[in-house]
């Protein structure tokens, strides 16, 4: 019997296509702009069969226009393209709809604002996806603006993505896009009448709009780069998270109510719930709802080390957050996480975590109560050490640029070398006296 055994299991190994080949993924994070800029145009030039990308915020510049082109030219060879885009930080007009749609690209903006209804307001698509042939998946903070990609003249971001490869990862994200898009209630299209004049506008400002960026960048108009290529990859499932919005009637004759699962948040909480010894975040704004707030408290009550960096005031884009965060940070000090606050010359904008030095998450979830309760987010993560130890070295290096809070050692440290300077100065003035004094008596 065992010799048997041991001649079907020779049989397997030699016939490989018996058991199932397991999917080998690619889990790359994009830290710096104009890599991350060139990945997202090749995904669009390389795309075969299909284009979807969702966005919080598409500006009408050089990076929004450059992507609208590039979105045309791939409408052009054939390919499906889908562009979604929330209404409330939308600056397209509605005649640049008309003629994307006359070019091929098909259009719907999510929850178009009405300011007599309070929930077309605050309910918003946070999410930014790019997703190419249902096999590519771009997931991140970075909006489609000069301000994400170094261009903008006062002041850009600071952001961070991830691009991954796999069947199963950008299918289930394919999913969440086609549930959010075929809602009749959550989105909808915009169309304007259409003249000649307006259209020969836009397909001039399109067709230089890349040109301009790849100038300003030092881009290259199409690097035909495999960015699968040379990098290694990974056997571990990546993991897509998503909120899901729905519509209901809470009775027959009544108007319908919008209401978000808060999957996202779930999930996140549970994976922070089940962390042993360490837990790094990077999130722009922190003002932890009272789930985030027991969740880190529990972790913190388990031995488990918290540190945070996140915006201070000399690099928050948003004051009334930055407020609200400095009114609430002696309490999460007195719990127990370590604050670091960015002050680099950028606006601090990431979203992702490392946890337990072998977990990497990636989105665009915000620890606020806007993406815990009202905006549909997205997220990204992986167990893999060796990508987790790579994300945890890309936050040293931020953490280089930045202060911590509530340390007295780094005041005292501070306090000396002000004083050090200080005495300094007296030392050099004291000697440039004595100088003139004995020039004078000579």
């Amino acid at each position: 019997m065992r010799s048997f055994t041991l001649f079907v299991a020779f049989l397997l190994c030699l016939s490989g296509s018996v058991l199932p080949a397991q999917e080998s993924n690619i889990y790359r994070i994009l830290s710096k702009e104009r890599e991350a800029l060139q990945c997202r145009l090749d995904l669009i030039h390389q795309a075969r069969k299909e284009v979807l990308i969702s966005t919080y915020a598409l500006k009408n510049d050089a990076i929004g226009l450059a992507t609208l082109q590039m979105l045309i030219k791939a409408a052009e060879r054939g390919v499906s393209v889908k562009l979604l885009i929330d209404d409330f930080d939308n600056h397209l007009p509605d005649c640049l709809f008309s003629y994307l749609e006359e070019h091929g690209v098909s259009t719907k903006v999510f929850n178009i604002m009405n300011f007599l209804k309070f929930r077309t307001i605050v309910d918003r698509m946070h999410g930014k996806m790019l997703i190419t042939d249902g096999k590519m998946l771009i997931v991140g903070g970075r909006n489609l603006a000069e301000r994400y990609y170094l261009l903008d003249s006062v002041s850009n971001f600071l952001d961070r993505e991830v691009y991954v490869v796999s069947d199963s990862t950008a299918q289930h994200a394919r999913r969440h896009f086609e549930e959010l898009w075929n809602n009749p209630k959550l989105s909808g299209r915009k169309y304007a009448a259409l003249t000649n004049v307006q259209r020969k506008c836009w397909q001039l400002a399109l067709e230089k709009a890349p040109g301009i960026v790849q100038k300003r960048l030092n881009l290259a108009p199409v690097s035909h780069k495999d960015w699968n290529a040379g990098y290694n990859k990974t056997s571990q499932p990546i993991h897509f998270i998503h909120d899901n919005y729905t519509f209901y009637q809470r009775r027959k004759g009544r108007r319908w109510r919008a209401r978000k699962d808060h999957q996202a948040t779930t999930e996140l909480i549970a994976m922070v719930s089940m962390a042993k010894s360490t837990i790094d975040i990077e999130n722009p704004y922190f003002i932890p709802t009272f789930r985030w707030r027991r969740a880190f408290k529990k972790s913190i009550e388990r031995g488990v080390k918290i540190r945070l960096l996140t915006n201070s005031s000399y690099s928050n884009d948003l004051p009334l957050a930055q407020a609200v965060y400095r009114n609430r940070r002696a309490r999460a000090l007195r719990m127990g996480i370590e604050i670091w606050e960015y002050r680099g010359v950028k606006m601090f904008h990431t979203k992702a975590m490392v946890i337990d030095g072998h977990i990497s998450a990636i989105g665009s979830y915000n620890l606020d109560k806007l993406s815990h309760k009202h905006n549909s987010e997205v997220m990204v993560w992986v167990d893999d050490l060796r990508l987790a130890g790579e994300h945890a070295s890309i936050m040293r290096d931020v953490l280089k640029s930045s202060v911590r809070k509530g340390d007295k050692s780094s005041i005292s440290a501070r306090i000396s070398l002000q004083l050090a300077k200080s005495s300094e100065n007296a030392t050099e003035k004291c000697s440039f006296y004595a100088l003139r004094w004995r020039l004078w008596l000579v």
